[in-house]
């Protein structure tokens, strides 16, 4: 049975444990706050999508596939939308003007001994979901193997 001690805490003794309501409230007010702010750093929705000015993701293949590689784009809207592939030392900026997804392809090498795996760095302005891909390509992909320059980054 719960009682209230001197500080005004509800206290509840089990099995020799007092146990203070107080700082046990605390506490899991505390830890599902911090669950709640993860799921929503983890979740993004068409509208957070479209809120922000970009987005940036990477990704590193692994170091021994060859074969096809791809991004899938995922406008929330029909606004235009800039995306910049960079991948070592080449970059390809795409102009995506279309609402929903849409899948670039492009071809990665093994990674030959001696040689560094980089990953590759997607940047979509304004902000869009990005999803990533190997192997067989999806159905109605644009394949943008041409067009890559010298990056303007180091």
């Amino acid at each position: 049975m719960p009682r209230v001690d001197a500080s005004g805490s509800k206290t509840v003794e089990t099995r020799g444990r007092v146990l203070r309501w107080g700082v046990v409230g605390v506490a899991i007010g505390a830890l599902l706050a911090t669950v709640a702010a993860l799921a929503m750093l983890s979740t993004d929705t068409s509208d957070a999508a479209s809120t922000r000015t970009s987005i940036s993701a990477d990704h590193l293949y692994p170091s021994e596939y060859g074969g096809d590689v791809w991004i899938t784009v995922k406008a929330p809207d029909p606004h235009a939308r800039t995306i910049t592939i960079t991948w070592g030392p080449w970059q390809r900026v795409i102009d995506h003007r279309t609402q929903g997804s849409r899948t670039y392809v492009f071809s990665k090498y093994p990674t030959r001994a001696g040689e560094q795996n980089v990953p590759v760095h997607v940047v979509v302005a304004p902000s869009a979901k990005v999803k990533f891909g190997s192997g067989r390509r999806p159905a109605a992909s644009i394949d943008v193997n041409d067009g890559w320059t010298p990056s303007t980054t180091k």
